[in-house]
């Protein structure tokens, strides 16, 4: 639905979910969807993410180094 939303024209990026709760599994699996879509990129974060709990307060909210690889990551796919 989104996808039809915002139409083929517009590069979306979506960013899958690393985070200590029971819909993330289903969550990560449904983004996998967006590669259907030629306009559509998804940052694999839960990927990117593992075994480095350094980048996490908490084991969900980023620390200063989390936000920049999230930022990096993200600008990546927009390139």
């Amino acid at each position: 639905a989104i996808m039809a939303a915002l139409g083929p024209s517009r590069t979306v990026v979506f960013v899958n979910v690393r985070v200590k709760q029971p819909w993330q599994d289903e969550t990560n699996q449904t983004l996998l969807g967006v590669a259907n879509y030629p306009n559509a990129r998804l940052v694999d974060w839960y990927s990117a993410t593992a075994g480095r709990d350094d980048l996490f307060w908490d084991g969900m909210h980023v620390r200063p180094e989390g936000a920049q690889l999230y930022a990096t990551l993200i600008a990546q796919a927009l390139s």
